[in-house]
């Protein structure tokens, strides 16, 4: 599982102190050392993944905004317009933003699921594990969300624009016509695409590790890389094809304000979708008028890019941080055990 061992935890007097004062539990062994060394992992395998799969990631917001096309199309007219550099945009604000916001988001959960461990030993939290995945994968994407709002804002509309620009062209261009709060926009529809697909996710991980761990013979502490990895891209699948119309409203309603003030502005349409689909008023405005421009089937656009996306995205970042987390804590046992 992605929880610390509770072992670590139960040892540390700080630990002890901290959970008696309702508050979260250090991680560990409470070292500076051992936190700094799981926060670099989580950081490093989400900037491995994320720089991999990118360019499935521009080809699912391009075919989002559009109103018609296939996963093919859009990835030939991105390679025509601007060859393989094209599938690519975004990805310099993605690794910068990256790092602080997986390492945010794995250690929140991590730190909210020792705490409601140990927290709550009676009642409906300890007879049913799976709430408490769901609960904590939810906080987990509410306080990262600080990081990955700003980024979407601005990843996306590079994605979509009809011609090749920077990450910081883009940034300067929503300040100057829409205000810095844009940066923000949909911070509470981003937790509704991600916060599902998190709890949804880590529902399926647990169980499917569980799974893996039966059928290989392992503990799910140390089960094998075919059973993490398998586990992680079976379970993200699951949850990105369940989520994909949040993630469809999300996408149109932030990239949105790019459009309309390039159109009254003069400048013509930079993200190729048909300005009348552009004004939505709220969430429900934008579902409303997606179903009755395209019915049901436009709220599931880009739904094969954003499974092939997600799915060896999150393999590839909980696989890498199952194995170097498992490292930290075998090399931590040996070397307490040569101490004695």
């Amino acid at each position: 599982s992605m929880s610390l061992p509770k072992d670590h935890i139960g040892d540390s007097e700080l630990a002890r102190k901290m959970t008696a004062s309702n508050e979260l539990p250090a991680p560990a062994d409470v070292s500076a050392r051992r936190f700094f060394q799981l926060l670099s992992s989580a950081a490093f395998s989400g900037v491995i993944a994320r720089s991999i799969v990118h360019p499935m990631d521009t080809i699912r917001a391009r075919m989002m905004v559009q109103s018609s096309g296939s996963l093919k199309s859009a990835m030939m007219n991105i390679l025509h317009t601007d060859g393989w550099k094209g599938l690519y945009r975004g990805v310099g604000v993605t690794v910068v933003v990256q790092a602080p916001a997986i390492a945010t988001y794995l250690m929140s959960y991590d730190y909210a699921k020792d705490y409601m461990s140990s927290r709550f030993q009676t009642g409906v939290f300890h007879s049913s594990p799976a709430l408490v995945h769901l609960c904590c994968g939810l906080f987990a994407e509410t306080i990262s969300a600080m990081f990955w709002v700003p980024m979407e804002v601005i990843k996306q509309r590079v994605q979509v624009r009809n011609t090749y620009t920077s990450s910081y062209s883009v940034l300067r261009d929503l300040i100057r016509n829409e205000g810095a709060h844009t940066l923000f926009k949909g911070y509470w529809l981003t937790v509704g695409v991600f916060g599902p697909y998190a709890m949804i996710y880590f529902m399926c991980y647990e169980k499917t590790k569980a799974l893996s761990g039966t059928y290989f013979g392992q503990s799910v502490d140390q089960l094998n890389s075919v059973g993490v990895l398998g586990s992680a891209a079976v379970s993200a699948g699951i949850a990105a094809a369940c989520t994909t119309p949040l993630d469809v409203v999300k996408t149109r309603l932030q990239t949105q304000g790019d459009l309309v003030a390039s159109i009254r502005s003069g400048n013509g349409n930079p993200t190729g979708m048909h300005s009348g689909n552009m004004e939505y008023r709220s969430t429900m405005h934008a579902i409303r008028s997606i179903v009755s421009q395209y019915g049901i089937r436009g709220l599931f656009r880009g739904i094969s890019a954003r499974i092939l996306w997600i799915s060896p995205q999150t393999a590839i970042t909980f696989g890498t941080f199952e194995r170097i987390k498992q490292y930290l804590y075998s090399n931590d046992n040996n070397s307490r055990r040569d101490e004695l």
